[in-house]
């Protein structure tokens, strides 16, 4: 019979592996959808003409929106848009961002937004026209008499790229979390025993006694917290939807609380409280109430009195400068600790 605690590892590793299938089927959902704008960021801009602008019947599902335009002549419609800039909401300052012009192609005119100026070549999306904007037009300086030559339709010359850069970056922060985490845990669902936490456990004793006590203590924890760690008489053991892990509560080396001030536009939103484990083999972090927070570090302190318990500067430093001197420190403590309670018991 399999020990529970590589159970608990395959049935973890088999969730976040079915939960990387359900991200990565989600990123294909969205390319799929989005196979147009694609076609058009790898392939584009397209070069237009009269001809290809003419046959454009609805902008919203013609292949080829992304475009390179050529016009004999342009027109300044005198309207701007207008950025305005807020600090903590109130208005500081305003600038154009962009400026609108009419550029002539063939018989026709073509509605551009652009940022640099009047030009007669243009590149960007074509879109429909803003129903604001469109009313705005009919009383510009010389679009009026155009109304009848304009094309339905308007070009952005705002970066079209930019969103799909943003989504490459996505994809390649998705793809070194997967590196991180789903290629491990498609190992560990097919060998748990390969797992890290089944070598640290192994050196607690006989991995099928240490599972048996470890699954015993987590049925009747003596704390548990929001997050999903547990204290027990023996161990700290977290079981959450996609995680498992075990740490030995006499391996601990510093304790201490970690308080959170949480801030919305600079304005004090509460606190979040926490309790910082450092193991020999890992770390927890306990998150609850206050008072959850404060019974967890005392309840640990009476299982291990010879750790590290609170925080300071002094401390934190020994611990990430001189891990080795700090680890022996401990352990010197243990000792000292065990000798005066045999000392005791002899009594």
């Amino acid at each position: 019979m399999e020990p529970w605690i590589l159970k608990m590892l395959r049935s973890r590793s088999r969730r976040r592996v079915l939960a990387w299938a359900a991200v990565f089927a989600g990123v294909l959902a969205f390319a799929y959808s989005q196979s147009r704008y694609i076609d058009n960021f790898i392939h584009g801009p397209f070069d237009v003409g009269p001809a290809e602008l003419d046959e454009i019947k609805d902008v919203a599902t013609t292949p080829h929106y992304f475009v390179h335009v050529r016009g004999s002549g342009v027109v300044d419609t005198g309207l701007e848009q207008i950025e305005i800039h807020k600090t903590r909401g109130v208005e500081t300052s305003r600038s154009v961002a962009a400026r609108f012009y009419l550029l002539n192609i063939g018989e026709k005119a073509l509605l551009c937004r652009g940022t640099m100026g009047a030009s007669r070549e243009f590149e960007g999306s074509l879109g429909p026209i803003d129903g604001e904007l469109g009313a705005k037009l009919l009383t510009s300086r010389g679009v009026a008499a155009a109304q009848s030559k304009l094309y339905p339709y308007s070009l952005d010359t705002g970066s079209f790229r930019l969103p799909g850069y943003i989504a490459i970056g996505v994809f390649v922060v998705l793809l070194v979390l997967f590196a991180r985490s789903g290629i491990p845990s498609i190992r560990s669902m097919r060998d748990p025993a390969a797992h890290p936490l089944v070598t640290r456990a192994s050196r607690w004793g006989d991995l099928r006694n240490v599972s048996g006590e470890v699954e015993r203590e987590a049925a009747a924890p003596k704390l548990s917290s929001a997050n999903g760690w547990m204290i027990t008489e023996n161990y700290m053991i977290r079981s959450s939807a996609l995680t498992f892990d075990v740490l030995r509560l006499e391996d601990l080396l510093w304790a201490h609380k970690k308080v959170i001030k949480r801030r919305v536009n600079f304005v004090p939103a509460g606190k979040t409280f926490q309790s910082i484990f450092h193991f020999l083999g890992g770390n927890a972090v306990l998150q609850a109430r206050e008072a959850g927070v404060n019974e967890a570090l005392k309840l640990v302190a009476q299982r291990v009195p010879w750790a590290a318990f609170g925080y300071s500067a002094e401390l934190s430093t020994r611990f990430r400068k001189n891990t080795q001197e700090f680890v022996q420190a401990v352990a010197q403590r243990r000792q000292e600790w065990a000798k005066t309670q045999r000392v005791e018991a002899r009594k």
